[in-house]
């Protein structure tokens, strides 16, 4: 097993396909876990230009298809993984370029009711 110190952009960037095994357990983030990792986030903003430990993720690669899609086996960090792209999505969704700036989600209870909206 090889570990890599990565920035969860670039993790996330490219054209990859995450694949959450049957024998994980189902997506069970509510309310208290979106606050924790809100709070994260928030911290970020106010810390210095350190890096910020957001959590491990274990993968495991696949073999790939015809199609240039990397596919990785979610192995830990699961709940994470799937609510870091949630909360990409329903910020991109509710923010456009051409909207306000005063429309992006900036308080937790914004955030959590677009993150719980998908549940």
């Amino acid at each position: 097993m090889k570990a890599n110190d990565t920035k969860i952009r670039i993790f996330l960037e490219g054209s990859k396909q995450f694949i959450v095994p049957l024998f994980q357990r189902t997506y069970s983030w509510r309310r208290k876990n979106i606050q924790r990792l809100w709070d994260d986030i928030q911290e970020t903003k106010t810390a210095s230009d350190s890096p910020h430990f957001f959590g491990s993720f274990v993968t495991m690669p696949l073999d790939s298809s015809a199609s240039k899609v990397s596919r990785f086996l979610i192995i830990d960090g699961q709940q994470r993984l799937v609510t870091c792209i949630r909360a990409t999505f329903a910020i991109s969704f509710y923010y456009t370029p051409f909207s306000l700036p005063s429309r992006c989600p900036a308080s937790f209870g914004r955030f959590a009711s677009l993150l719980l909206l998908a549940l």
